[in-house]
């Protein structure tokens, strides 16, 4: 994202984040870093039902958008999520920080389940998503 962090999907399901000041750490003293999983997985935050499969991500620094490989018509081919850490929905569902985030994922691309399949990667520009 434009703070240097790194966004990245895994097979097991789960979209996760390293963030920059914890990957200074690391180049500078060596420790290992503990990813924070933002989608899927064991996240508290998640309304992740829909997200089966990640694949291709993209980000505007506002919003992530997931290729969804394993959804459906009914779950979308491209996915659309606020990027923000785990902690500040928390905070934002609990009413700590007053926010107009809607909190998880939502369908932004929905095609028959015969082309969902084919949602791997995806390329923001401007204001349009492309994804093959």
């Amino acid at each position: 994202d434009s703070l240097g962090n790194l966004l990245y999907t895994a097979s097991s399901g789960e979209v996760g984040l390293l963030a920059v000041k914890d990957l200074q750490a690391c180049i500078d003293s060596g420790t290992e870093i503990t990813p924070t999983i933002l989608y899927g997985g064991s996240s508290s935050s998640s309304s992740s039902s829909s997200l089966s499969g990640p694949a291709g991500i993209a980000t505007d620094s506002f919003f992530l958008y997931i290729a969804n490989s394993g959804g459906s018509s009914a779950t979308g081919s491209v996915l659309k999520a606020p990027e923000i850490l785990p902690s500040e929905a928390e905070a934002i569902s609990n009413g700590t920080i007053n926010s107009t985030v809607t909190l998880g994922l939502q369908s932004i691309a929905s095609n028959t389940d015969a082309n969902v399949a084919v949602a791997l990667n995806l390329c923001l520009a401007r204001d349009n998503i492309f994804y093959t």
